[in-house]
């Protein structure tokens, strides 16, 4: 008698032993797809923020009023916004705006207080910068 099985249970246990299996390949190129898109994304937002910090220094030693060193600023600045978050972008606007400060008052000499205004922004930027790569890499 044990080796009389309905028809419908052999056939249920024989489709079991073959779509196993299959889906847990299909589920392993799932994540292995998720996975290389967020390495993907977390390359593209490195890039950006490294490129964006340069070239933040590099104007903030510069500063003068339409300098090529703003000109590569204000694209890595543009560039970076396509892929930061939210909080990230907020920090941002607050060095461009310091940026614009510095580029119309033509450095730091001519405003009195602006360095540690414009430091403090740019701490905060890559701070929120920072945090953000925390989070897509746990």
């Amino acid at each position: 008698m044990a080796g009389n099985f309905p028809w419908y249970v052999v056939l249920f246990i024989s489709l079991a032993a073959i779509a196993g299996p299959i889906f847990s390949k299909i589920m392993e190129n799932r994540h292995q797809k998720r996975l290389k898109t967020l390495e993907v994304i977390l390359n593209r937002k490195l890039d950006s923020y490294n490129d964006y910090i340069k070239f933040t220094a590099q104007f903030g030693y510069v500063a003068p009023q339409d300098s090529a060193e703003y000109n590569e600023y204000l694209k890595a600045y543009y560039m970076a916004r396509l892929v930061a978050a939210p909080e990230v972008k907020d920090a941002m606007e607050k060095v461009a705006f310091e940026a614009n400060k510095l580029r119309a008052a033509g450095g730091f000499g001519a405003i009195s207080g602006s360095e540690k205004s414009w430091q403090e922004a740019v701490d905060k930027a890559s701070e929120q910068m920072a945090k953000e790569i925390e989070k897509l890499t746990q």
